[in-house]
């Protein structure tokens, strides 16, 4: 949209050219095999409406994905009462009350006018973008004073689930304690278990009213490092699953040897301990932490992910300062997506005698989201020794994902 511009590039053009600038990217979309604008934006007048939607579908095949996340969702789920939240813009996914209401807004769906056009549209529903991001904020009586009440009896809860009667509500502004890894392995599982939840009351709903179209339910956080989401928990609910390696972020973060493999690492300990789930990959195609993403750059990203198993790439794009200052970034993710719709899949082993021991209870307990020994393992036994292993979680193993017969090395 033109709109997205600065006033100065906005004189410059005409609807008319608008127009045909979306149809050329579009079409490129779609030659690339690569979904269209995200719903429930894409049918706005603006972009042409169900009819040019439909044209391209026709033409193309393109499909769309229907995202159940934005502000809209969030200020009117806070309004129906989901308890947790930080002020008026943020709230907690994994909350009974944002389940509810992204439930109910999915069954209301079926008696609009447009449901059929959805019907007709609808490729991918996406559940929560980094679910975790709030989480701190909206669990923190030090700065979250206002939901005094509620976390009163997230605390009861905890103790009474997941603490052993002990551990309760972690801070994460309050000072350190010696109790306060306790709390955190507390609350991460509580946590954790109210995301799966979601993901299963959402999936199904999605299966309801989207007949044939998958649910993906969330997109991890991994930006430079790995977010606190237990993903062995929520793959049997999420027929997808994803996760945003950004490497610019990563080496401003933690350093060039961190990032190195960033996209790769990421990509495969989701997609392993994800197991039960289809592997996508929100790769960067913007300008980061003073990082500039190049061709060559996007090329190497995209095969780390693919050799991992990744099997969609849905590059993220941020702003319109990105289209004006990198567009051989964007013409290079075309690039990349049209060779993958066309080549042939890469065959990944199905078998392997090695394993690598992730503990999420162990990192919550350490507070430990740059996962340095998982990554130096990743890096020696995979790109430096070519090996083939997964990694595999206690998680996975009570859940029937993994089980610790079929390996005959396990790296702890």
């Amino acid at each position: 949209f033109l709109n997205i511009f600065p006033e100065a590039i906005r004189k410059l053009y005409t609807e008319e050219e608008e127009r045909q600038w979306q149809e050329t990217l579009l079409a490129a979309r779609g030659e690339a095999g690569m979904m269209g604008p995200s719903l429930p934006w894409a049918n706005s007048s603006i972009f042409g409406g169900w009819d040019r939607m439909r044209e391209y579908t026709r033409r193309y095949g393109t499909r769309y994905p229907y995202v159940l996340f934005n502000s809209a969702i969030t200020r009117g789920a806070i309004q129906s009462g989901a308890r947790y939240h930080y002020g008026d813009t943020a709230v907690d996914p994994a909350c009974e009350g944002y389940r509810q209401f992204v439930v109910k807004g999915l069954e209301e769906l079926k008696s609009k006018y447009y449901y059929k056009d959805y019907l007709d549209t609808v490729g991918l529903v996406f559940g929560v973008d980094e679910p975790t991001n709030s989480v701190a904020n909206i669990y923190s009586r030090s700065r979250n004073a206002a939901l005094g009440e509620a976390l009163d009896a997230a605390e009861a809860e905890i103790r009474a689930s997941t603490g052993f009667g002990r551990f309760g509500l972690y801070d994460a502004f309050a000072e350190p304690s010696a109790q306060a890894p306790f709390e955190r392995i507390a609350f991460w599982r509580w946590w954790n278990r109210n995301m799966a939840r979601f993901c299963q009351d959402v999936q199904g709903k999605v299966h309801e009213v989207f007949p044939g179209v998958d649910f993906k339910s969330i997109d991890r956080n991994t930006v430079s490092g790995g977010c606190p989401t237990d993903v062995a928990l929520l793959s049997p609910y999420s027929d997808w699953i994803s996760c945003d390696p950004y490497p610019t972020s990563t080496a401003a973060s933690y350093g060039r040897g961190r990032a190195l493999y960033h996209p790769g690492f990421s990509a495969k300990m989701l997609g392993d301990l994800a197991s039960r789930s289809r592997l996508c990959v929100t790769p960067q195609n913007f300008i980061y932490h003073g990082g500039r993403p190049e061709p060559e750059e996007m090329r190497e990203w995209a095969s780390q992910c693919m050799k991992v198993g990744a099997e969609m790439l849905y590059w993220y794009v941020e702003g319109a300062e990105t289209l004006m200052s990198m567009w051989e970034g964007n013409l290079e993710a075309l690039a990349i997506n049209k060779q993958l719709k066309t080549l042939p899949r890469i065959r990944l082993p199905e078998r392997t005698g090695t394993a690598i021991l992730h503990s999420d209870y162990d990192r919550w307990g350490y507070d430990d989201n740059v996962l340095h020994p998982a990554y130096s393992l990743y890096v020696l036994l995979g790109e430096q020794n070519q090996a083939w292993f997964r990694f595999i979680s206690p998680t996975g193993l009570s859940t029937g994902l993994h089980r610790l017969e079929d390996y005959r090395v396990v790296y702890v």
